[in-house]
């Protein structure tokens, strides 16, 4: 098997100067490292450097040398990653000196994990929300990608609302909210904290009215919320949504049958994107298939790439035609047949992505042969040709098939990336 070749991520900026290599070619955690050892004073001189977050980092950088620290902004700022309270006050602060002079800080990427609950102060490490709503006001301008991973909560208020109405540059959105384990027996939904053993369903409302204003969003990723929002009404309005090109969703173990119906919602989510919607990714498992084949039916005459965590959904609908379909991800293939193989549901597949369980597995047995449009077969968590694979080893071979070995997950978008260039060079000649 032939390694595969992950795509290696672009610079935003070309920082070389006639032709040699400068310091803003350097990868951020080795210029962070130089700056931590920066001397503060003429007589001072760190003998360790210590860990430093990006934001002190900068910091120590400016009582050094304001001109590199000019120069190092972008690169140092580009992506800032806060999950404490202390930080994410620092990181505030700077925010407030751009603000002061009129300037939007040059913040592109934000993670923000750890978000309290509105009415909760009691938890130290917790990032008070309103430090968040600040933070967004701040730097939404400028937002390119952001992810906010919510402590118990998923509260969108009117301020959070009003900086997403700013953040007209944002096309990536990634939302995780952290709580208890469902459980079955739920009380009434509402929008508060959770009470001892029990989970409340927040109110998906504000987080809807908050997408509608972003108009160039095409990537969202929901990762569990939809395990935690309360059902949709009737007056809940799906209308005006923009034009997502890339959904991921996470449906936890036994959610199907959980009074917050996540599958409705999806459902509901892929019917007003299904006109834009390309890439559609549903991870986990052990939850109810069958529920989430509408889903499926909604979306399959545009899907492009797909990603599935159980393989049970196949089974159910292996029999159906995804035009459109190039790229499959399947998380567990250890229970399709080759019989199961062998459907009109992979006919059109040119990339085929499986995901190897070391000790678990059951040898590949499956007719790439029979996959018209087959170019690649992608195993991921392996890297090498073992007893349970040499069988698809030599079909691929006979097929002049690559049989291509990753020893970590693959990113889907970039497959469907290389999958949709083939097709248009196709196409052309």
């Amino acid at each position: 098997m032939i390694p595969f070749q992950h795509p290696q991520k672009s610079k935003d900026a070309d920082c070389q100067i006639n032709g040699h290599i400068s310091l803003l070619d350097l990868p951020v955690e080795i210029v962070l490292d130089i700056i931590a050892w920066l001397p503060r004073s003429g007589k001072e001189r760190r003998c360790k450097s210590k860990p430093h977050s990006i934001i002190q980092s900068f910091k120590a950088l400016r009582l050094t040398s304001k001109s590199l620290a000019g120069v190092l902004t972008p690169v140092l700022l580009n992506a800032v990653n806060i999950s404490c309270s202390s930080s994410a006050r620092d990181f505030l602060e700077w925010c407030k000196q751009y603000t002061s002079q009129n300037r939007d800080p040059p913040v592109r990427r934000l993670t923000i994990t750890n978000v309290g609950h509105p009415s909760l102060s009691n938890k130290l490490q917790a990032i008070p929300y309103e430090v968040f709503e600040d933070i967004l006001s701040a730097i939404s301008p400028s937002l390119h990608q952001l992810k906010i991973v919510f402590d118990d909560c998923f509260e969108f208020s009117p301020k959070i609302a009003h900086s997403f109405q700013r953040a007209q540059k944002l096309w990536a959105l990634h939302l995780q909210i952290l709580s208890k384990p469902p459980h079955l027996n739920m009380p009434p939904p509402a929008s508060t904290p959770n009470p001892p053993g029990g989970l409340q369903l927040h109110d998906p409302c504000r987080f809807l009215a908050c997408l509608k204003a972003l108009p160039s969003l095409s990537e969202l990723n929901l990762n569990n919320c939809l395990d935690y929002c309360r059902p949709l009404t009737m007056n809940d309005e799906l209308t005006s949504l923009p034009p997502v090109q890339h959904m991921s969703v996470s449906i936890e173990s036994h959610s199907t049958s959980l009074p917050s119906e996540p599958h409705k919602f999806l459902l509901e989510l892929c019917r007003a994107m299904s006109d834009s919607l390309l890439i559609l990714q549903i991870r986990g498992s052990r939850y109810d298939s069958s529920k989430l084949l509408p889903v499926l039916a909604a979306t399959r005459s545009r899907l492009e790439a797909l990603h599935l965590g159980d393989a049970g959904l196949v089974q159910n609908f292996r029999q159906w035609r995804f035009p459109r379909l190039r790229t499959f991800l399947l998380d567990d293939s250890r229970y399709l047949t080759r019989e199961e193989f062998n459907s009109p549901f992979f006919h059109q597949i040119t990339t085929l992505v499986l995901r190897r369980w070391n000790g678990t597995d059951v040898p590949l047995d499956i007719p790439v042969e029979t996959f018209a449009s087959l170019k690649r077969v992608i195993l991921t968590y392996t890297s090498r040709v073992s007893l349970d694979t040499i069988t698809l080893s030599k079909a691929c071979q006979d097929a002049c098939i690559d049989l291509l070995a990753s020893t970590k997950s693959v990113d889907l978008r970039e497959i469907w990336t290389v999958d949709a260039v083939e097709a248009q060079m196709e196409e052309i000649s």
